[in-house]
C-alpha cells in the first residue's frame, strides 16, 4: 500500500456524508481530512522528486490533494494544485482524455466557488 493510498483512504473517510452532522462527528471527519493532507503532501513532494513533470500520477496527487482542500474549504489552496493538474494532464494526456475533463471540471467548479460568475475552461 502506497503513502497515496493511505491518503486516499483518509480523504474518503473525511469526506462529507451528513450536512447535520455532531460536533464530535465534525471534529471527528476533520482528522482523517488533515491525515489525508498530511500524507498527499507528501506523497507529492516525493512524487515531484522521482516522477518527470508531466507524470500524470503527479497530476493525480494533486487533483487528490485539491479535493482535500476544497473539503475543508481552502479553496485558495485547491486552486494551484488544480491548474497545475490539468496542465500536466493536457500535456501528457491530451486536452479532451477523461482525467483531464474531469479536472478541468473541478477546476471551474472551484472557480465558480471563488467567483460567483460562470468560467468555461477550453
Amino acid at each position: 500500500v502506497t503513502l497515496n493510498n493511505l491518503a486516499g483512504i483518509h480523504k474518503k473517510r473525511g469526506m462529507r456524508v451528513d450536512r447535520n452532522e455532531s460536533p464530535q462527528e465534525y471534529d471527528a471527519r476533520m482528522a482523517e481530512l488533515h491525515a489525508a493532507k498530511k500524507m498527499y503532501g507528501r506523497a507529492l513532494s516525493i512524487r515531484s522528486k522521482v516522477l518527470p513533470p508531466q507524470d500524470p500520477r503527479l497530476a493525480l496527487t494533486m487533483h487528490s490533494l485539491a479535493a482535500v482542500y476544497k473539503e475543508m474549504r481552502e479553496l485558495k489552496k485547491a486552486l494551484p494544485l488544480l491548474q497545475s493538474a490539468v496542465e500536466i494532464q493536457a500535456a501528457s494526456l491530451g486536452p479532451d482524455h477523461p482525467e483531464t475533463m474531469a479536472t478541468k471540471k473541478h477546476l471551474v467548479q472551484l472557480y465558480n466557488r471563488l467567483k460567483p460568475k460562470t468560467v468555461t475552461i477550453r
